[in-house]
């Protein structure tokens, strides 16, 4: 109990010191966006404990105990159903339709060369060197991941810049649409890779892809009408609270019970609400402070579901995929503004705006290695969660100058 207690107070040190640390170095860098939790839970990770203890021979005593374990899965299911809904909620059908062509044009080339270079390549990686005769399933949904984590952006550090400082310029609302538009376009997507992955684990092998994704969206059909009718025109917070709690915790009972992803299942759920009920924007506002709760509370558990790889394939996975997603970024940025017709004049280096990635990228490798983990999900894990990383550090001052070079930030406001 004593040594529990010790290493407990030896944990707490740590996260002390680099939040300590990073607090001083955040004004000349970056926001802190958490990097410090994702250390913490690597800490507290058991695999971490086994991976101490095989190279160096210590016997690193485990923080939780495996019914904590269990009961810390539960409440990581219920997080990322949470986690679904409130990005539902910001699928709002009118917001869409009211961004613009470009908008549109630059999501389509992120995916795509995202998709044809990080899709492509890792799917011919992970084949030729993985396949085992039995887990090609396993290997194309990882690719998948890849590429659509790969093409992900993040709208908060454009948000948060944009407020600060009064931005109201062009290429300013022109990322705001982007990274809108962007997360929920690749969050409709990742829809698909439970579909692929989810032939594998059935039976009923005359049951394709896509009616999968629309078996699941006739049963959020029936749970939305089951959330209106219990709310009805009601905008009172502490019921929508209890609602939202209710209807959340049945669609994710509902969607392990059949196998289903809870993070797109209640994704579906918020986008049905928001786009038919009246109470959806009073929810959404109500929500919206749970965001960053939520997540730092994703952001720890990808630390501590993290599994490892040996050391050459770790530097490997996590310099390709770092360097793959800066290119197709950069590229997809240059092929845009070469084809845009439009008469406003877009920078070619549009894509530094686009580095940073969302925290969502989080929840999708969680959400998806809950019900499908195999010899391939510590790629994806490595590289994904390295991403966060680094880009939680270095993608504010990507942002921050290219909007000096565009002369839509002064220097000395930041």
């Amino acid at each position: 109990m004593l040594s529990t207690i010790s290493l407990l107070l030896f944990f707490g040190l740590i996260f002390w010191a680099i939040n300590f640390l990073l607090n001083k170095i955040q004004t000349k860098i970056f926001i802190p966006t958490g990097v410090e939790y994702i250390i913490l839970g690597v800490v507290v990770n058991p695999a971490f404990a086994n991976w101490i203890n095989t190279i160096f021979g210590i016997n690193y005593p485990l923080v939780f105990s495996n019914q904590i374990q269990t009961e810390l899965d539960i409440i990581l299911e219920l997080i990322l159903g949470l986690t679904g809904f409130v990005y539902g909620l910001n699928f709002q059908f009118s917001s869409i339709k009211s961004c613009s062509k470009d908008s549109f044009t630059y999501v389509f080339f992120e995916i795509f060369m995202s998709f044809l270079i990080i899709g492509g390549l890792s799917y011919s990686l992970l084949f030729s060197i993985y396949f085992d005769g039995y887990n090609f399933n396993q290997i194309l949904t990882t690719a998948y991941l890849l590429f659509l984590t790969g093409a992900l952006s993040s709208k908060f550090i454009i948000k948060k810049i944009a407020e600060k400082n009064f931005l109201k310029g062009a290429n300013v609302s022109h990322i705001k649409q982007s990274t809108f538009l962007n997360i929920n376009f690749i969050l409709g997507l990742y829809g698909v890779v439970y579909g692929i992955a989810q032939i594998s684990n059935v039976n009923f092998k005359s049951i394709i892809t896509y009616q999968w994704v629309l078996i699941g969206i006739a049963l959020i059909l029936a749970l939305g009408i089951l959330f209106y009718l219990f709310i009805g025109k009601g905008k009172d917070e502490l019921l929508l609270f209890i609602a939202t709690a209710g209807i959340i915790s049945l669609t994710s009972g509902v969607s392990i019970s059949l196998n289903f992803s809870v993070l797109y299942m209640n994704f579906l759920l918020g986008v049905i609400i928001i786009n038919t009920s009246k109470v959806g924007i009073t929810l959404r506002q109500a929500l919206a402070r749970l965001v960053h709760p939520l997540a730092i509370l994703l952001i720890f558990f990808a630390g501590y579901k993290w599994m490892p790889t040996d050391t050459l394939t770790f530097t490997v996975i996590v310099f390709s995929f770092l360097l793959l997603r800066f290119i197709i970024k950069i590229a997809a940025g240059k092929i845009f503004t070469l084809l845009s017709n439009n008469s406003l004049s877009y920078d070619q280096r549009i894509g530094k705006a686009s580095m940073p990635i969302e925290i969502i990228a989080a929840a999708i490798v969680l959400d998806y290695s809950y019900n499908f983990y195999g010899k391939v999900t510590p790629i994806l894990m490595s590289a994904v969660f390295s991403a966060i990383i680094f880009w939680g550090i270095f993608g504010y001052n990507s942002v921050k100058k290219y909007l000096i070079d565009l002369s839509e930030l002064k220097e000395e406001k930041l």
